[in-house]
């Protein structure tokens, strides 16, 4: 019926090289030779190819199902367009909250608002009208 996600990346093998670079909240190695082989055992374990995990490539194609995307603006595991991206790729219904978090901390930040935000975004999804009590 619809989607919400929190700080989504835009591929996953960029979303992997990405987190290499970066200490705060990735790993904190080189992404050469050190993300070429965590994702050749990734796609060897799971039999899955990481190049087909693209949300870019596909958010277009949720519509008319509606969107949400929060964006952790102080995330430093992925790069920080990649929830512009695929806002910008998206299309109507669709729904941007930006929240200064960092990676994957949106609610931890900002709890009563988080929940009234995707609360209110189902209601709307589901057509649930809330009655006072």
């Amino acid at each position: 019926k619809g989607v919400v996600a929190e700080i989504p990346f835009t591929d996953l093998r960029a979303a992997i090289a990405h987190a290499f670079e970066h200490p705060r909240e990735g790993v904190g190695l080189p992404s050469f030779p050190f993300a070429p082989i965590s994702t050749f055992f990734c796609e060897a374990r799971l039999g899955v190819d990481l190049d087909a995990v693209a949300p870019l490539s596909v958010i277009g194609m949720i519509s008319p199902r509606p969107i949400f995307l929060i964006d952790d603006l102080e995330d430093d595991l992925f790069p920080s367009d990649s929830v512009e991206l695929l806002f910008e790729a998206a299309r109507e219904p669709k729904e941007l909250w930006p929240i200064p978090a960092r990676h994957g901390q949106g609610w931890e930040t900002a709890p009563e608002e988080y929940e009234r935000r995707v609360l209110a975004f189902w209601r709307r999804t589901f057509g649930i009208v809330e009655r006072e009590l």
